[in-house]
């Protein structure tokens, strides 16, 4: 019986995360720099395609600091925010001036913004 038991609540637990997860990657807002909303990306494909490219963005050093025109928020309840910059550099919103990534097709990412260079 325990075992039945114990094996629902995990079940339980499991189906839970993954609802979780799927939940807080369900939308991509755009933001200006002026907080205005200028898009929300709501299509599967073209969130798990921003998802992916934001997971393979890597670390850069810059002579100079890019102009972060757009505010993107990964996810909905608590969005994962990010500065981004159309040349494709992003730096988290709540450490603006900590680690700066680069994306790898700044183009592609713009595309799926709505952003236009």
């Amino acid at each position: 019986m325990k075992r039945i038991f114990l094996s629902a609540v995990l079940s339980a637990l499991a189906t839970a995360a993954c609802t979780h997860n799927m939940a807080s990657t369900d939308s991509v807002r755009v933001l200006s720099a002026s907080n205005e909303l200028r898009q929300v990306v709501a299509d599967g494909n073209a969130i798990t395609s921003l998802n992916k490219a934001w997971a393979e963005k890597r670390q850069v050093v810059l002579k100079r600091r890019p102009e972060f025109d757009y505010r993107v928020e990964l996810g909905a309840g608590s969005p994962n925010t990010w500065l981004y910059s159309s040349d494709g550099y992003a730096v988290l919103a709540s450490e603006p001036y900590g680690t700066i990534y680069q994306l790898a097709d700044r183009d592609a990412v713009n595309q799926l913004l709505g952003i236009n260079r």
